[in-house]
C-alpha cells in the first residue's frame, strides 16, 4: 500500500526513529543469512534495507508523533520463509520482536508493500479479531489522505476476507515506514466467527494459537504480546 500524505497533514507529523541496532543470537544471524541468500537467488530485484516499525503514537498539542524502531527487510523475508513457529521455538521471542507491530512485509523495487499473506488473521480464540493489509503499486492507486487509507482498509477486508464492514469497524493496528513510503495495517474490531473462514484460514488460526510464547499462552491474547513488547497504538487515532 503506497501512502502519500497531503502537505497539510505531513506538517503536523513528527517522525522519531530509534536507530539502535537490535541484538540477535549468532545462530539466528547465521540462519537468517542462509535463508536470505536462497531468497535473492530467486528474487534478484529484492534488496535488504532498513524498515522502521511503529512503536508508539502520541498526540501532543495538535501534532502527532510517530515513534519507530529499526528493523531490516531481511528479517521479514526470513520470517516468511522459516515461519513464526520455527523462529519462536528455535531462537525465542526476541527474534520476532519486530513482527508484533507489523507482521511480514515484502518490499520490491517497484515500491509495492505487502503485509503478510493476503488474507485475514484471527487473533483471539474467544473474542476473535482479524487484521488485514495489502499491496498497491503507484500505478494501481495513489492514496493522498489518511481517510483514503481507512477506506482502502475496508476494501481490503471485503476483497480478501469477504467481510462487509464499515469504516468504524476498523482501528489502526500497525504502521511501517520505508524510504518515505508509509503503509498501514488495520484490525477488525467486531467479533469474527471462525466458521466463516476457509479451511486454510482455520489452519492458520490453529497454528497461531499453538505458537504463543509460553508465558502468554494461558492468556491466549495477542494484545498481551503487544503489551509485552511495549508496543502501544492509540486506538482513537482514526
Amino acid at each position: 500500500m503506497l501512502i502519500k500524505f497531503a502537505p497539510e497533514e505531513i506538517s503536523k507529523f513528527d517522525i522519531i526513529i530509534d536507530e539502535t541496532e537490535p541484538v540477535y543470537p549468532k545462530a539466528y544471524l547465521e540462519e537468517r543469512e542462509r535463508e536470505w541468500q536462497k531468497h535473492i537467488e530467486k528474487n534478484p530485484k529484492n534488496w535488504n534495507g532498513k524498515i522502521y516499525d511503529l512503536r508508539n503514537i502520541v498526540n501532543v498539542g495538535g501534532r502527532t508523533k510517530f515513534f519507530f524502531r529499526i528493523s531490516e527487510f531481511k528479517d521479514s523475508v526470513v520470517r516468511e520463509r522459516l515461519t513464526d513457529t520455527y523462529i519462536l521455538e528455535k531462537f525465542g521471542l526476541n527474534c520476532l520482536q519486530q513482527a508484533a507491530a507489523v507482521h511480514v512485509i515484502t518490499l520490491t523495487t517497484d515500491n509495492q508493500m505487502t503485509f503478510g499473506k493476503r488474507t485475514s488473521f484471527v487473533f483471539k480464540e474467544v473474542n476473535k479479531y482479524a487484521w488485514v493489509g495489502g499491496a498497491l503499486s503507484p500505478s494501481e492507486q495513489l492514496i493522498t489522505t489518511f481517510n483514503d487509507v481507512v477506506k482502502q482498509g475496508v476494501n481490503e477486508f471485503k476483497e480478501e476476507a469477504g467481510f462487509q464492514i464499515e469504516v468504524n469497524d476498523l482501528e489502526l493496528y500497525g504502521l511501517s515506514l520505508f524510504r518515505s513510503i508509509y503503509a498501514f495495517v488495520f484490525k477488525l474490531k467486531q467479533r469474527v466467527d471462525i466458521e466463516n473462514f476457509s479451511d486454510n484460514e482455520k489452519i492458520e488460526f490453529d497454528r497461531f494459537i499453538k505458537i504463543k510464547p509460553k508465558d502468554l499462552i494461558a492468556r491466549n491474547d495477542l494484545d498481551e504480546l503487544v503489551e509485552h513488547l511495549k508496543i502501544h497504538i492509540v486506538n482513537d487515532f482514526l
